[in-house]
This record gives C-alpha cells, structure tokens and sequence, in this order.
C-alpha cells in the first residue's frame, strides 16, 4: 500500500473512531444519563477533530455535567467546532461574546457569530438575531428584520421565538395588530408549556381578540399559567374569579390567588389585595390589613393605591389625617393619569384644604381632569374661567398643555 492509501486509510480510521466514540457518548449522556461516561467518549472524539464532539464536550464542560464545571475550557473547545464552522458552536460563541464569559463583552462580535450560525439555518441564532434586532444590541434596531428572523426561528419550533412573535402581533402599535397571528404563535410555544404564551392565549381568549371570547377557556388556561408562576396569570385569574367570568363569583379563590401574586411583588394584586380587605371580599374586613397592601402597592407605583392612600389622608379613614400626605398621594397618583386624583387636588385648591386657596392651580387640576373625561371637572374648568382674566387663562391653559406632555398624559 502506498503513502497515499495509507494516509486515506489512516484518515478513515480515525473517522470510524471518531463516529464509535460520539455514539456511545450519545447513548450515555441521553439513554443511560450518565454525563461521565459521555464526557469520555465525547472527550476522545473531540481529540480525533470531531466538531460535534468538540461542541458537546464544550456543553459538558459549561454546564459542569459529568466534570469540573469550567467556562475556560468550555470556550477552548468551542473555538475549535466553531473553525470547523460547526452552527451549534457558532451559535454558543455568540453567547459567550454577547455576556462576557471568559471573554470581553462584544456585542459585535455575538452578532458575528449569531450571523454565521444563523445562515446554516441554527434555530436559536436565529432567534438571538431576532432579539439583537429588536433591541439594536450589536447592530441597528430594525423591527423588520427582527420578525423575519424570529419566523425562521419559529418556522424551526422555537419556543421563545413563537413567543416574540406572539407579543410583537398582540402588542404593537394598534392598527398593526393581528391577534389571529398572535393567536398562531402564542399556541405554539403555549405546546410547549411556556408560561408567557399561555398567560397570553388565557388572556386572548377573556377578551376575544382574535377568535371568539370564550372565559371558560380563559379561566383554564389562567389556571395553568398561575400554577406554573406566572405572576400576572395568577392575578387576572384572580379578577375573573372576583368578577364571576366563566364562572360563578369567588371571593375566597380570588383572594388566595390575589394573595400569591402580591406576596410575590404583583403592584396591581397588591392593590386588589387591599380592597378585597377593606370592603371584606373573600375575608373579613380589615382597615389595617387593606391600607398595608395599598401602601405596597402604592410605593410600587400603582396609580390606584396612590389614590386610595391620599383619599385614606384626606378623610381619616384608615389613616390619620394629614392634608399634605393627602396631596402628595394624590400628586403621584395625578400624574400617571389617575382622573380622580386630579379632580382632588384640584378640589383641595379650590377649597384651600392642606394649602393655601389658589383658583389658578385649582383650575389647570380641573382642566387636567376635564381633559380624561371627567365631565364635573369639565363643568368646573369653564365656571373657574369666567372668573379669571383672559391672559391668566391662556397662560394656564399652555402650562396644562405642558404638564401632559410632562406627566405622558
């Protein structure tokens, strides 16, 4: 046998073996689930040149399966996949580069390798892409293209990609909104047990965008997101119990699950929390348990617990008395839109109640009011202006006009 044959024979071998070793190391790591043994055989694969040896040998070294957890040595064999042009190596090399693990964050660099690997067709680089669009990281924002490659993602059956599409269809600007799409991705990822898209399907169904409103089929799907924690699922499952949709009226289920969502931070279950304790909904009323929810509600920013606070100040009810709280309350409350607080600070101007009487500041909280539909604050606005000069008037009304756009009203 000559040099050459030698040489191709000498080649195949190692192929052969290369081959043995990756398939014994597939059968222990996925059948026998033992991640030792396959880091073994993966490991002399790798050693042979095989580039999916070399990339799962990396995802054992990374995830500590079956050796010492290492980031360093994870990245060394995945350089050596990634030359070989290896999708899946490429894909995990963006990683690396996109959060700073054992090298520099470059987000350049991510899109580089997220780039090669998506052009072979890798489902979760595409994805990635997708995100990189959407959120310009590593390139320019461009919506677009974001969605082309979240479908090739989904087209692939990836979860988190059927996911962004159903939020993008669901959730954008109002005339582009396709709920029927929504609806088609949202059931995908939903398939498999993605917590977001069956909140999302729960909620879809409850308000009949896209298909025909069917609480029935909200409340399970509900049930389904609020047992696997999500949050906002566990809270509006709450509100379709309190209220009797798909369902006949139930306090004492809605406030466990207002409960668990609120103990876990929910600002809005917070606030049902509250009421649910002040009016006696599913408990015993408790003043003092109702104005604790409020307060956590409220300092997480609910408009409505901002209200419900100033009001408990103002009256004395569930409070003690404090005019300035009231207004200061009312003020973060006003300025994220909430019309009855602006109705009340107004009201306190008008009246002089915590402040000092002034019918100018009286009249611009009026007409803030005015303007979300209050129709008293209307009729107030105009009575307060015939008894201001016309100049003080326009002046006022221009600093209204600015507040709105200061406030995003």
């Amino acid at each position: 046998m000559g040099p050459a044959n030698a040489t191709t024979a000498t080649g195949a071998d190692q192929r052969g073996e290369a081959d043995h070793h990756v398939a014994l190391g597939d059968e222990f790591l996925r059948v026998e689930k033992n991640a030792a043994k396959a880091f073994e055989h993966y490991r002399k694969a790798a050693e042979l040149g095989d580039a999916y040896a070399q990339y799962r040998l990396a995802r054992l070294y990374a995830k500590g399966q079956g050796c010492r957890q290492s980031y360093q040595f994870a990245y060394e064999w995945l350089k050596k996949s990634a030359a070989q042009e290896f999708a899946a190596a490429e894909a995990l090399m963006g990683w690396f580069y996109a959060n700073g693990v054992v090298v520099r964050e470059d987000l350049g660099e991510a899109f580089t390798w997220y780039s090669a690997a998506a052009e072979k067709g890798d489902a979760g680089a595409c994805f990635e892409l997708g995100q990189m669009f959407a959120h310009g990281r590593g390139t320019f924002k461009d919506a677009p293209s974001a969605r082309d490659w979240y479908q090739r993602a989904a087209a692939q059956g990836h979860t988190e990609a059927n996911y962004a599409l159903g939020m993008e269809y669901a959730h954008c600007d109002e005339g582009s909104r396709d709920y029927e799409r929504a609806l088609r991705h949202f059931e995908e990822a939903a398939l498999r047990r993605h917590a977001g898209a069956i909140y999302e399907l729960g909620m879809i169904y409850a308000r009949g965008r896209g298909t025909d409103r069917d609480y029935h089929r909200a409340l399970d799907l509900l049930r389904k997101a609020a047992a696997k924690g999500s949050l906002d699922g566990q809270y509006q499952l709450a509100v379709l119990l309190s209220l009797g949709q798909g369902v006949s009226p139930n306090h004492t289920e809605a406030l466990e699950w207002f409960t668990r969502a609120a103990d876990a931070g929910h600002a809005r279950a917070q606030y049902e929390l509250g009421k649910s304790y002040q009016y006696g909904r599913g408990v015993t009323a408790d003043i003092e348990q109702a104005m604790a929810w409020y307060w956590r509600a409220a300092q997480a920013g609910n408009p409505k617990a901002q209200f419900r606070l100033g009001h408990a100040f103002e009256t004395g009810h569930g409070q003690r008395q404090d005019f300035a709280k009231a207004r200061a309350w009312y003020e973060l409350s006003a300025r994220q839109g909430d019309v009855r607080a602006q109705y009340r600070i107004a009201n306190m101007y008008l009246k002089g109640i915590g402040v000092e009487r002034d019918v100018k500041e009286a009249y611009l909280w009026y007409y803030l009011a005015s303007c979300n539909g209050d129709e008293e604050a209307e009729r107030r606005t105009r009575k307060l202006a015939d008894l201001l000069p016309e100049g003080d008037r326009i002046a006022i009304d221009f600093q209204a006009e600015q507040r709105r756009v200061e406030f995003g009203l």
